[in-house]
């Protein structure tokens, strides 16, 4: 049992499009701890985000689940006290910093309409408090930063920015989607850099999606894999990435390049040959180890060792012979 205090349950949560992009999802997030969703385009990670944070895009719906913030569930909660919870409580940062700064106002405009939309305080107050959270995160000469138009700043700078911006009223949680994928790779440790200093220094919970590995290698306590729409694997970062029990994590793994795995393989794509119905696995159609009985017979998510559960009736097999 984690002794640390929760602040996100996400409950057997499904969110449909027209068909299902998530199916019962369910995971926990405690303070002062970074948890890494990890899977390839289209496994329903920015979906998931959006969900709890209540802005899924038109025609998306949550069909089933619960979402418990400090234990209350938000779901379905009136649109000014949602309202309310995100920015204040529940803070996101998205991938894209230019679609989140106006380019047309100073950094210091959005700072102070950030803080004055949740709180009645003074001008000058606000950006002493992101003069405050600048100092916290590291980011140098903050006025000067204050004082620049976004366009004035590098990509890397204004996703840092964003990053200070969304936690310039010290949620409890920060939501990142994809915050490292456009940046280099120099100006991503410095992000990651970032969120571990909100976990040290604020003891922010902190959920970070990524399609990374290396992101989540660096940064994440503990990780949870996505393939399409559910969790086949989640647990320690550590246990998982060094011995991975699922055959989607270990295709994952495998495709890294490091300097022991020098020779990357590549997760097999969709058998065309295969043209029976996915009623078990949603993975068995690229599966080197689907049997009959992975394609017919629902998956569950199992505790195979302390903090590490996975969705395959085949693990202790498979990873006999890996």
């Amino acid at each position: 049992m984690n002794p640390k205090k929760q602040v996100l349950a996400v409950k057997d949560l499904s969110v449909e499009y027209r068909q299902k992009v998530l199916r019962q999802i369910s995971f926990e997030v405690y303070k002062g701890e970074i948890l890494g969703l990890v899977g390839e385009s289209g496994s329903g990670k920015s979906s998931l985000i959006r969900a709890v944070t209540g802005l899924l895009n038109e025609g998306g719906k949550v069909t089933e689940g619960e979402v418990l913030f400090h234990g209350t569930e938000i779901l379905g909660l009136q649109k000014d006290k949602l309202r309310s919870i995100r920015g204040n409580e529940i803070a996101t940062v998205f991938q894209n910093p230019a679609g989140f700064l106006n380019p047309t106002r100073k950094i210091r405009k959005h700072f102070i309409e950030t803080v004055r939309s949740h709180e009645k305080t003074s001008k000058i107050d606000a950006c002493s408090r992101a003069l405050s959270i600048f100092e916290k995160l590291d980011l140098k000469d903050g006025k000067r930063i204050l004082d620049s138009y976004p366009f004035e700043l590098s990509g890397g700078m204004n996703q840092r920015v964003a990053i200070a911006l969304s936690m310039v009223l010290e949620p409890d949680l920060l939501l990142a989607d994809e915050p490292t994928s456009a940046l280099d790779l120099t100006i991503q440790d410095q992000v990651i850099d970032e969120f571990l200093r909100l976990r040290d220094v604020l003891g922010t919970a902190i959920v970070i999606v990524t399609h990374n590995m290396g992101v989540v290698a660096k940064a994440a306590d503990r990780v949870g894999v996505v393939y399409d729409g559910e969790i086949v694997e989640i647990g320690d970062a550590n246990k998982i990435l060094k011995d991975p029990l699922h055959p989607y994590t270990i295709g994952l793994m495998d495709s890294v390049p490091t300097y022991k795995n020098k020779k990357i393989k590549s997760i097999p794509l969709k058998n065309d040959d295969v043209k029976r119905p996915v009623e078990g696995c949603r993975f068995a159609p690229r599966c080197t180890y689907a049997s009959e009985r992975c394609f017919k017979e629902k998956q569950i998510l199992r505790k195979n060792q302390e903090d590490h559960y996975c969705r395959c009736m085949r693990v202790e097999e498979i990873n006999v012979n890996k």
